[in-house]
Formats: C-alpha cells, structure tokens, sequence
C-alpha cells in the first residue's frame, strides 16, 4: 500500500510517499512546498484553510496524489481539542464508554455533535492511558470539504498529539523514561512529553517563528518580509547575551521556554522522575545557537530529532533542513501501519466517514482494499475449484462402485441400462427382486439329508485305515452328491485312500491329486446319498 502523509503547516506543506508492506515500510520521497502567505495575517475561523495553503496543497496533489493508495493529514490545531486521561482498569469496553464520560463536562458543546477517537495506551498492569482527540462537525465538515475539493480526500485526519507518539514507538532506542520532544513551528509550538515511548503530558504555546519575525520588525521598524530576512540571516543566540539580537531573541522567546518550564517541572512532580532528554523539531529549531542554549538552561541534553538516524534505510537531503522538518509527515505515515506504533486516532468518523465534496464516497482512497479483497476473491475461487475437483473425483469413485454392485447383482449390462436403474428406485428396486426370483428355486432345493451324510462319514472313516493320515478339509452336501476334499501328507497316501473309498456304497468318482500348503496332496472324493425314508 502507498501512503500520503501531508503535514499541513502554516509555513510550508510537508509531504511524504511510503510504501507498506504490512509492518514494513520504504519512504520513496518527500517534498517541501513553501506557503506563500506565510507571513500574512490569518485567523482561523474566517477559513479552515488559507489561500496559500491551498496553493500548496493544490500543487502536492498534482504532484503525488495520483499515484497513492490513501492519503493521510493532520489537522489544524483550531479544529480539534485533545486531553490525556487515565482510569484504574483495562478493559477496552470500560475505558470507550468512560472517556465520554470524563470529556463531556469539559468541552464546550455535545458530545454527540462531535467526532471523539482515542487511543489506549497500556501503563502497568491495571491501568490505562489514554489520548482522546475530539472535534465538532461543523468545524471539521468545512476542512473536509476543502481537501476533497482540492483532491485529496483523506482517509485518515491525525491530529498532531497522536502522531510523534508513532514515531516514537517506531523507534524503540529513543524510548527512555523520560523524553520531551520539542516542536517549534511557525505559529505555534508544543512540547510533548514522553514515558517510556507513551505520551503522557502535552502543552501548546500559539508562538513560534512568526513571532520571531515579528518581533524583530518591531523592533527594527520594518516590514515582515524584512524581517524575515534578517532573521534567517542575522538571527542566532551566542554566548555574549549584550549581542542586540540575541537579547531581542531571548527576550520573544522567554514566554514560550518559562511555558514549557513548567511542563518539566509538572512532569517531575507527577512521575518522580526527570525527563532526561530534549529533542527538537520544526522549522524554527534551526535557529543557531538554540540547542546549546536550552541544555545549558535545562541542564539536559538537547539534539535536534533526526530521523535518518532513528532509520538509517531513509535517504533525506539535505540532512539538517529537511530532517527537522519532516518527523510529524513521517508520524502521520506510520500511524496507518500496522504494528506498535499504529494510532487509532482517527477524527474522520462518524458522518464523516464517507463524505466528500461531491457527495459520493470516493472509493479511490480504499484502493488498498480492494487489492487485499480480489486476492481473498482469487484465493477462494482457486479452493473452489479444487473442492469442486476433488468431489468430483469422489463422485466419480461412487458411481463406479454403484456400477459394479449392480452388475453383480443384475448381470453384465448396459450403460443405459444401469444409468436407468440408478436414476430410478422404483426399477432399481423391480430389477433386484427379479434376481432373487430367480435364485429362489435354486436356493430352497433340498440338500442331502442329515443322516445320509453321517452314513457317508461313517463308511469312509472304517474304510480308510488310521495308518493313512488323511484329513477332511470341506464338505460338501448337495441333493445329489457328497463331496469330500481331502489332503493326504504324500501321492502315496492319497492313491491308498482314493483305491479304499472305491469300495464303498455310492461311490462316484476320485479326483486327480493337487498340491497344497507345505507339501501335502489334495483331491476329492464324489459319493451318490442314500434316501432315506
């Protein structure tokens, strides 16, 4: 399956291809738009989107949407509100139907007018942690319809709260006790902070390079677009702090780092513990200087997050730019991959589900299941045609056996006659008692009587002498005769006891001798029975 993830920024679209092959996957490329209006002023609520954000995404769907199994955005922070909980049992069933319970009182509309998806995180072996991400229809309904009118009708809308959560659990080498990840962007930052590869707390500050920019055109009494300017080529924290721009700097970031201050501080007094380690993302973390002054005010270590180092297979370049850029995209790719660090955040839900722009389901972004339904087709229709095969065969073993029962019964046939007999009980049943007729005559003729027989026995027994051992191996007693098969032990013995039997009364005849089982002489002797009153 090939997956879009687009960060959508208020500085620059960030976009990424992988391809997935079940918990696998392989970053093709990525792509970088600019927005152009990123330094105009916006506010949220005159449009889910600005114009030059649709302009960015306008030219990544030109680019790579035609080639995509399902797409995947975030979501812009003024759409949608997130809360960490937590509840002293595990039970999935238990834990959906309290969370409803536990955001109702905080949020300021119904809870049945909005979209809620959470994600259970296990903690111990009787909690749980959870990350639930709510939003209104209203608000989300205008975005929706802006991405399918763009042409990227997105399967999935992640908002950024779940998202390094799936890095991070991806990479199971930056899962120590305590890590924060530091996400400065255009108009707004957070930092999220980690246990154990689970997020646990999380604050946001509406601040980022904008108000760097900003600042610096205050103070210079300039216009944004020099300010810019300045600040990508003048702006950098040194250790001489009576530097003009680095006390313009730190006095506009001083807000924004007492803020996440005390998210550190909150995070040790709740756990007890320290967080460790400080990674940094987002356009504005280039800034110069910024990670050494950070460890040397936290006292932590402090790096930039680099993903080609977390996966080295990933081909990214150039290195430092793109990479600080790129960790949320990539977040938003894993969390459709099956595997630990799949989110079951999903804020497309409920009516949204299937809702386009032109009010169809568009059933391109479900290209992967259909590939995964044709082969579960292909594969079922190959077992039926060997299911159907075998029985078949079993079939055929049938008939034959049918046709050789009733040939013993009714004599050698026809094909068209047996396939009659077969095909009709009532002729099947006529033709078999046909035969019994016609072996009843047979079979209630008289045998020789009882007495005759003994007789028989009597006379041979006297007349063949013990001195020959001759035994009796079958008798047979028919209304007109009396057959003896014996075995003598030599062709001798034999002769002496077929010369003997000639004496006796109804003697008929002595067959020729055959050889039997280890070495002994067989042949039979026929006698004509008495009657007997």
């Amino acid at each position: 399956m090939k997956i879009l993830a687009i960060d959508i920024g208020s500085s620059a679209v960030k976009a990424l291809v992988m391809e997935s092959r079940f918990s696998r996957f392989q970053v093709s490329f990525h792509d970088v738009v600019a927005v152009p209006d990123a330094l105009e002023p916006f506010h949220p609520g005159d449009a889910p989107l600005s114009p030059g954000q649709v302009q960015a995404l306008q030219a990544i769907q030109e680019r790579h949407a035609s080639s995509v199994d399902r797409i995947v955005t975030n979501l812009p922070f003024s759409l949608y509100g997130a809360r960490h909980l937590s509840f002293p049992f595990r039970e999935r069933r238990k834990v959906v139907n309290a969370v409803k319970f536990a955001i109702e009182d905080e949020i300021p509309f119904n809870v049945e007018d909005c979209v809620v998806s959470s994600h259970i995180y296990p903690a111990g072996e009787k909690d749980s942690l959870v990350l639930t991400a709510y939003a209104p229809y209203a608000t989300l309904e205008p975005f929706v319809i802006c991405l399918d009118q763009i042409g990227l009708p997105a399967a999935a809308l992640v908002p950024d709260d779940a998202v390094l959560a799936s890095l991070l659990l991806r990479e199971k080498s930056i899962g120590r006790p305590g890590v924060a990840v530091l996400n400065l962007g255009h108009r707004r930052s957070t930092i999220q902070i980690f246990r154990d590869g689970v997020p646990v707390m999380q604050r946001t500050s509406m601040f980022g390079g904008y108000h760097l920019t900003q600042a610096i055109a205050q103070a210079r009494r300039t216009g944004m677009r020099e300010a810019e300017v300045a600040k990508l080529e003048e702006a950098a924290l040194s250790d001489d702090h009576s530097d003009p721009m680095t006390r313009l700097l730190l006095q506009a970031l001083s807000p924004l780092l007492h803020d996440f201050h005390q998210g550190l501080m909150a995070y040790s007094s709740r756990y007890s513990g320290e967080v460790d380690q400080i990674l940094l993302a987002g356009g504005t973390s280039l800034l110069p200087g910024l990670p050494e002054y950070l460890s040397a005010l936290w006292n932590k270590r402090v790096e930039h997050l680099h993903v080609s180092r977390m996966f080295p297979s990933l081909s990214i370049s150039p290195q430092k730019e793109s990479e600080v850029l790129l960790p949320v995209t990539l977040g938003l790719g894993l969390t459709q991959i099956s595997g630990d660090s799949r989110s079951l955040v999903n804020l497309r839900g409920g009516r949204l589900r299937l809702q386009t722009g032109s009010g169809f389901p568009d059933l391109t972004r479900y290209g992967f299941a259909f590939k995964v339904a044709g082969s579960v087709y292909a594969v079922a229709c190959l077992s039926f045609l060997v299911q159907s095969f075998l029985l078949d065969r079993q079939i055929s073993n049938r008939d034959l056996r049918l046709d050789q029962a009733l040939k013993a019964v009714v004599g050698p046939s026809s094909g068209s006659f047996l396939s009659i007999l077969k095909s009709s009980p009532t002729r099947l049943k006529g033709a078999v008692e046909e035969k019994v007729r016609e072996a009843g005559p047979r079979a209630a003729q008289p045998s020789a009587g009882g007495v005759a027989v003994l007789d028989s026995l009597d006379r041979l027994s006297g007349r063949i002498t013990k001195t020959t051992p001759t035994e009796i191996r079958k008798l047979e007693a028919l209304p007109t005769s009396i057959t003896y098969t014996m075995e003598a032990p030599s062709e001798e013995a034999a002769r002496a006891a077929a010369e003997a039997a000639k004496g006796l009364p109804g003697f008929k005849s002595a067959s020729p001798t055959e050889s039997a089982n280890r070495g002994r002489k067989r042949f039979a002797l026929s006698f004509q029975p008495e009657k007997t009153p």
